[in-house]
């Protein structure tokens, strides 16, 4: 024995031919892939770019352009302080708090939402009466 080299029975020098066969065949395949898409990349940057019926851009760039106007717009309350906020315009797409609560607590404070209600003798109603539970701080100790 003057080779060094482990020696290794013939039935599974035979499972590990087929096993490295397979891999060659995959990566031969992967390889083939890769050489078709840089083809394509090639020939698609040497091509000129297609004509279109707009500026020259494509719809999801003229998609964000829009997008981005409707969210730079500001919203202008257009209510007057103490009065019922005017819901005549149409929605926004997201929720902006400017524009959902402007002019809602000032026509509160005109309803005397926040005063209590009293009875005949001054004294606050019981029914008007409310507590505001507090959660005890999470002691996890």
């Amino acid at each position: 024995m003057a080779d060094s080299a482990p020696q290794i029975p013939k039935s599974a020098d035979a499972t590990l031919t087929k096993t490295a066969a397979k891999k060659a065949d995959k990566n031969a395949e992967k390889a083939a892939k890769f050489a078709a898409k840089q083809a394509a990349k090639a020939a698609a940057a040497q091509a000129p770019p297609p004509a279109t019926a707009g500026a020259g851009s494509s719809g999801k760039k003229k998609k964000a352009d829009t997008e981005q106007k409707v969210e730079a717009t500001p919203y202008v309350n257009k209510t007057p302080k103490g009065e019922k906020k005017d819901m005549t315009e149409p929605m926004a797409a997201g929720y902006d708090p400017i524009a959902v609560e402007s002019a809602w607590y000032e026509w509160w404070h005109q309803q005397g939402y926040f005063k209590p209600e009293f009875t005949a003798d001054g004294k606050v109603k019981p029914a008007g009466l409310f507590v505001l539970p507090c959660p005890p701080p999470n002691v996890t100790g």
